[in-house]
């Protein structure tokens, strides 16, 4: 808190007067973050026109913007508070199912492969991104080195030609 105070150019006593505590400024900065992020992603959905490769192009540039900013501190002090943690499971659910239905346009669009199981591409996905904070990659590499090598692995994979195609020529 002291940092915060520092950084903001305003006393400790005030801080605590806008957040009485750490898990409430967490709190407010996680939903700050993940409301501008839906936005953000509407604006890239909406730009792409429903175009499934656009806009995977579009969030991965998201993402990488978002975790070149990150500093890792904020997830291992996220862990201390299990009420923050629920909260995040529960949105996390929540875009699953946002995320399923992009992967079955991306199919229908003939970009993804159908012979995925798409609920386990996601999981696979949120324990990849786990990884990255639980084992302390970012410790070792560039986040957006990280998120770039391992995004690429992830749509060689899920890409059928047409889509990685297409992606090359979009990205």
């Amino acid at each position: 808190m002291d940092d915060i105070a520092k950084g903001m150019s305003i006393s400790k006593r005030t801080l605590y007067l806008i957040f009485p505590t750490k898990e409430s400024l967490l709190t407010s900065c996680i939903n700050e973050s993940r409301e501008k992020q839906r936005a953000e992603m509407a604006k890239i959905d909406k730009e792409a026109n429903g175009d499934a490769i656009k806009i995977i192009v579009g969030l991965l540039h998201l993402q990488m913007e978002k975790f070149s900013k990150l500093n890792p501190v904020l997830y291992e002090d996220i862990q201390k508070y299990p009420a923050i943690l629920k909260k995040i499971e529960s949105e996390d659910k929540e875009q699953e199912k946002r995320i399923l239905a992009f992967f079955k346009r991306g199919v229908a669009q003939g970009v993804f492969r159908k012979n995925l199981n798409y609920k386990i591409v996601v999981e696979h996905l949120r324990m990849q991104s786990r990884g990255i904070m639980d084992y302390k990659m970012y410790m070792r590499y560039e986040m957006v080195d990280i998120i770039r090598s391992m995004s690429m692995v992830a749509l060689r994979g899920l890409l059928t030609n047409k889509g990685l195609e297409i992606y090359k020529a979009n990205s």
